[in-house]
Parts: C-alpha cells; sequence; structure tokens
C-alpha cells in the first residue's frame, strides 16, 4: 500500500509500524521511519525514540529523538511509565499533542515498551534529567 500511496493517505505505516515492533525487525523499521522525517504524531515521536534505544542503547540520537518525542506530546511518559492510568473507554476524538493522542499511543505501544530491555527506565531517566 505505502508503495501505491507514498503520502500514505489511508495512514498504513501506523499499522505497519506496529506490526514490525512486533516483529522487532529493526531494519525495517528503520527504514520506515526514515520514510516520514516529517510526522510529528506521538504515535510517530516516540516509536522513533524506540527504534533507537532498540538498536543503538542510551546514545545522543535516542535521547535527541525522545526529546523531540516530548516536544511533540509531553503527555506521553505519565502514561506509559503508570504515572496516569489509561482511560475506559479509550477517547473518541483525538488532536496532535493533546491527552488524548497521548492516551491513544500508550494504550497500544506500552507492551513494546515494557517489553524493550530497560526502555521504561530509560525514559524515566530521561524524563527526570529534563525537569531539572
Amino acid at each position: 500500500m505505502l508503495r501505491l500511496d507514498g503520502g500514505d493517505h489511508l495512514r498504513v505505516r501506523y499499522l505497519l509500524l506496529e506490526a514490525l515492533l512486533i516483529r522487532n525487525d529493526l531494519a525495517a523499521l528503520r527504514r520506515l521511519i526514515d520514510m516520514y522525517p516529517d510526522d510529528e504524531s506521538a504515535a510517530w515521536c516516540y516509536s522513533r525514540a524506540l527504534v533507537l534505544y532498540r538498536s543503538e542503547g542510551d546514545t545522543l540520537a535516542a535521547r535527541q529523538a525522545l526529546r523531540e518525542a516530548r516536544q511533540a506530546n509531553p503527555h506521553v511518559p505519565d502514561y506509559l511509565l503508570g504515572r496516569k492510568k489509561l482511560p475506559r473507554p479509550l477517547p473518541d476524538y483525538i488532536e496532535p499533542g493533546t491527552e488524548e493522542e497521548a492516551i491513544d499511543y500508550a494504550s497500544v505501544a506500552q507492551p513494546y515498551w515494557k517489553n524493550t530491555p530497560d526502555a521504561l527506565s530509560w525514559l524515566r531517566r530521561q524524563v527526570a534529567c529534563r525537569r531539572r
């Protein structure tokens, strides 16, 4: 689908992103993320940071990607780290940068963060560093 619609008007890239996270196909994830460098959604930005952390560890590039993700939506870490509980039902309407977008992303991505060794600890440390 992405070859047929490079602009991804059907938003297929998010489904592919999730499938590749499940498979932990880091090379394919990096290629996919690089195809849409201007995507500033929480899903894309935080997934970019997670993929960099998975493939490189705590590098300058991973920390920079996380800083950019936090600028795009500062609410996400609270949900990923369990500081805020995900509501039920999930929001019906999502706008970029809002708490609703953070809830939507965390409801899908929390398992990928939990299943990445030390990713939540890394996220917690980075959030703590930026608050000081």
